[in-house]
């Protein structure tokens, strides 16, 4: 999971939520709550004085070791609430920004008013099992599942039409966390993840738009890691439970050689996932 931990508390580190889905971050979850609430609240005036909001920090093992990527705390303050989301550093901030606001408008606004009176009440399952399933992609990992068997039909079919090298190729959310790869080490497409280093904005790129970059190795040739917006919608209106339809996009990614034509790659890759990942 490249979401690692979510911990929610008041303003003056009342906890409300906290979990974790990595070991990475469990010595987090157990840290003191009132010093981690005034710690990111003085920073976050802090940041104020310069007309600034905290965004994110990240956090780095004592002891470093080649291609260490950290971990990054995404910090949000919303009215009574300071919000913290532990990721992986490649994902793109501002949509798990977003994923915390749909968090915030569809379960946690309920417990406000009982914050400001004082009454610390816990999450009930049902909230805590949509906060899970929102952060952790459910809705896309379960369509991946659903149709996994013509799905990886298609990879074959791709890898045999194509004449190019293809080295992995990996199926992103929208905030860039890997729900399906193939022929690619884990921890070498975080790394190449990491090293694109957010192109697109954010993740803004538009239907069906292409970007690539070089990345190098050590004793090995280099290789061009290619990301597109899939430009396949997915509304959210009846997961997030309000009127207003969100649409969010998978992002495909191939990892290649360097003097590969990638436009036409891409494009039959789209022609090939996207009716497969169109079904329920």
């Amino acid at each position: 999971m490249a979401i690692l931990g979510m911990l929610i508390q008041t303003r003056d580190g009342k906890p409300l939520y906290s979990n974790v889905w990595s070991e990475k971050v469990i010595e987090f979850e157990e840290a003191d709550h009132a010093i981690t609430a005034g710690f990111l609240s003085a920073l976050n005036s802090f940041a104020g004085e310069f007309n600034q909001k905290l965004g994110f920090i990240r956090f780095l093992p004592l002891r470093l070791y080649p291609n260490t990527l950290g971990i990054n705390a995404l910090v949000t303050f919303i009215e009574d609430l300071m919000i913290v989301c532990f990721t992986e550093p490649y994902l793109f901030p501002e949509k798990v920004f977003m994923k915390i606001q749909w968090i915030y408008d569809a379960v946690l606004v309920k417990y406000v008013d009982d914050l400001r009176r004082g009454h610390l009440v816990p999450l009930q399952k049902e909230d805590q099992k949509f906060i899970r399933d929102i952060l952790l992609d459910r809705f896309l990992r379960q369509r991946i599942q659903k149709n996994k068997e013509e799905l990886e039909f298609k990879i074959q079919k791709f890898l045999y039409d194509t004449a190019e090298e293809i080295y992995g190729i990996s199926i992103n959310s929208f905030d860039n966390s890997i729900l399906y790869s193939y022929r690619i080490d884990r921890k070498q497409l975080e790394y190449m993840l990491f090293d694109m280093g957010g192109m697109g904005a954010g993740g803004m790129l538009d239907e069906f738009e292409i970007q690539y970059k070089p990345v190098w190795f050590k004793d090995h040739p280099p290789l061009l890691i290619s990301v597109a917006n899939s430009g396949l919608p997915t509304e959210l209106d009846e997961i997030l439970h309000n009127e207003s339809t969100e649409v969010v996009h998978y992002y495909y990614y191939l990892i290649t050689g360097t003097d590969c034509s990638i436009g036409p790659i891409m494009e039959n890759l789209i022609h090939e996932f996207n009716p497969v990942l169109l079904t329920y």
